[in-house]
């Protein structure tokens, strides 16, 4: 376990705790299946580079990947012309 107890990651901060401020990162041994999102797209039958939503929330980091056991459900949201061009997953976690 590695405390940054002053250390910041960016400039623009949602929750400040003054009290408290800092990181803590955690190292775990255990391995996690995880999914990439082309694999989760190639799943759905969709190009690998469809866009990802996790509650609602477009995931912008195309390497970050979905911890398997953390996903509850999974909707394909087809495109309206409006909102969506193309068709995209909103997938929603445990």
């Amino acid at each position: 376990m590695k405390v940054f107890k002053y250390k910041a990651i960016g400039s623009k901060v949602l929750f400040v705790d003054q009290q408290n401020p800092g990181i803590v990162t955690l190292e775990i041994q255990k391995k996690f299946e995880t999914k990439s999102q082309s694999e989760i797209n190639k799943f759905f039958g969709l190009d690998n580079e469809t866009d990802i939503y996790v509650n609602g929330y477009l995931v912008e980091d195309k390497s970050l990947k979905l911890y398997s056991s953390s996903i509850a459900k999974v909707e394909v949201l087809e495109k309206d012309h409006l909102r969506l061009k193309t068709a995209v997953l909103n997938i929603s976690l445990n």
